[in-house]
């Protein structure tokens, strides 16, 4: 927790520190749950899903005189992983604890209105994933990092010449994340499997966007 504080703290100084035209920004919102399966043999393999539930993110941004943007955003969600086993044809359930940090780095095109009442946008992402699952009733966990790719869409309403609304949707597609060092096998029971799956995050967002800084005109 005292990390994610941090966090915040560090977003909010850096956007303070820039020039002109920075928003910082707060999200939640609903993200799509994924399936992935990974096979050994024919009657050794688990099939699983990533339940889908609320992401919460942070982010800044920084505006160029050109309408571009370069932002750093944080993408956190605590959820479930239900999986199904067979091992030697016993099957087994498992529902593992999953965590999913997103530090995720974009570039965007933004088109606003001459008043300054809107300000709609869309651009491409990269980034990292940090995944963590664990079993209590097993005491196993596991832990991975990928790399991550996407894309973004959004618009924000502005209420006021420094506070407004934002909406908007993405997808964060984590390269090979499911599989290899990040196993869904109960402690290790099925040692052989090596099939890795990507991890497709869609979300739907909503939250506040405030403007830092002196702001000019577009």
């Amino acid at each position: 927790m005292i990390k994610k504080y941090l966090l915040v703290i560090l977003l909010f100084s850096c956007a303070q520190t820039m020039a002109q035209k920075v928003n910082l920004s707060f999200t939640g919102g609903y993200m799509v749950g994924d399936k992935f399966d990974s096979f050994y043999e024919d009657d050794s393999y688990y099939f699983s899903k990533v339940s889908d539930g609320l992401q919460v993110g942070t982010g800044v941004e920084y505006v160029m005189p050109t309408n571009y943007s370069i932002d750093f955003n944080y993408f956190f969600q605590s959820t479930t992983a239900p999986t199904t086993f067979s091992i030697d044809s016993s099957r087994a359930f498992a529902d593992f604890d999953l965590t999913l940090h997103n530090v995720v780095f974009g570039f965007n095109k933004h088109l606003a209105s001459d008043n300054g009442l809107y300000d709609v946008y869309g651009g491409i992402t990269t980034g990292i994933l940090f995944a963590a699952i664990s079993e209590d009733a097993s005491s196993y966990d596991a832990s991975s990092v990928n790399f991550t790719w996407g894309a973004k869409a959004g618009c924000n309403l502005f209420l006021s010449p420094v506070v407004g609304l934002k909406l908007q949707t993405q997808l964060i597609t984590a390269v090979q994340a499911m599989g290899g060092e990040l196993y869904f096998d109960e402690a290790g029971k099925l040692p052989g499997l090596k099939t890795k799956s990507n991890l497709y995050q869609f979300s739907v967002l909503g939250g506040i966007v405030f403007k830092l800084g002196k702001q000019s005109q577009n």
